[in-house]
Parts: C-alpha cells; structure tokens; sequence
C-alpha cells in the first residue's frame, strides 16, 4: 500500500481516495492500491483504508483511531474483544459506521432538525442501522445507568448506537459535546447491553 500526496488544484480530473492501480515490474504487472490525497480532508479516509486494508491487528486498532476518526473521541474502557464477533469480521463494519458517525452524524442531527427517524433513515440508506436507545430501556433506570461513560472529568450517556447485526454487536456513542468542540464519545463496544 502507498500514499501519494498530490498539490492541491482546482482540476477536477486529478482523483482523491483509494485507487487500484496497475504496476509493471520486471516479473510481469500486478494491481496495487494506493490512497491519493489532495486536501486535509482526505488525510482521514488514509487511515480508515490502511485499518482495513492493512488488516491492522487488534492491538494496534486504537493507535490509528485519532487520525482516522478526528471528530470522535474514545472511551479508555473499550475493548474489541468485547464484541461478539471475531475482530476481522467485525473490523470493516466498524471503520465503515465510526467513519459515518465522524463525518455526518453531528451534521446530520442539525439538518433533521434532531428527528431520531430521519437520522436513523440516512444512516439506513448508507447502509448503516443506528438508532437511539428505545423508550422502555428509558424506563429502565438500571439499563439507562449502563450508557453512563466516564470521559476525561465528566460522564456522558451514550443514548445511540450502531448495531452490526440486529441480536449482535453494538457500538455507543453520545450526542455532540459541546465541551469538546462538538465531538462525539464512542463509549461502549459491547456483545449486546441489556434493555
């Protein structure tokens, strides 16, 4: 895997992101994918791709997760283990819903006006299932107490989160702090949480 950094230009031909490309060597021709960055804001979609393209191992994961994931913030209690699926089959879910949360969930909540079922409609149609936390697990002052997420001198409720399949894998996360610049707290990897 390579990194190509190009100066920035007005041309739209020039293309950003990850490529497959085509390499000529003295044994023949082979593809290999490269990531071209243009803008600052290409920096993150590098890191995401080299978490999954580079099969980062599970130790490494939250080494990377500052300059792939710049507007989220991460609980020191998280654990991939914690899932119930294995790391490689949850891993490309993972990136793919973190990646979500960090460029569109914030802007997303202000352009639906905070409507939960039109938050959770957009993420659907990028083929992503969130949802805010149910009404009865509201009511459930034990299971409500379980969102609680301590971070840096405060504690923050985790009232969303993203489900990799319906009985299984969760990730939760807060509404925007304001204390951080609007950042969002993914605060539970988790099997599944009571309700």
């Amino acid at each position: 895997m390579s990194c190509l950094l190009v100066p920035y230009s007005k041309e739209p031909d020039w293309p950003s992101g990850w490529l497959t490309v085509t390499r000529t060597t003295e044994s023949g021709q082979d593809e290999v994918k490269v990531h071209v960055i243009r803008l600052p804001d290409d920096i993150p979609g590098f890191w995401r791709g080299l978490l999954t393209h580079e099969n980062v191992p599970a130790e490494r994961f939250f080494a990377f997760t500052e300059d792939a994931f710049p507007q989220l913030l991460f609980a020191d209690s998280l654990r991939l283990h914690h899932f119930k699926g294995a790391y490689a089959e949850v891993l490309p879910w993972l990136v793919k819903l973190l990646g979500a949360v960090d460029e569109h969930f914030t802007r997303t909540l202000a352009e639906c006006g905070g409507d939960q079922t039109q938050v959770v409609r957009r993420f659907g149609a990028r083929g992503l299932d969130i949802s805010p936390e149910s009404p009865n697990t509201k009511k459930n002052a034990k299971a409500w107490e379980q969102r609680n997420v301590g971070y840096g001198d405060g504690t923050y409720r985790c009232e969303w989160h993203g489900k990799r399949l319906w009985d299984r894998d969760r990730v939760h996360f807060s509404l925007p702090i304001a204390t951080y610049d609007d950042r969002i707290l993914i605060g539970i990897f988790v099997g599944h949480l009571p309700t």
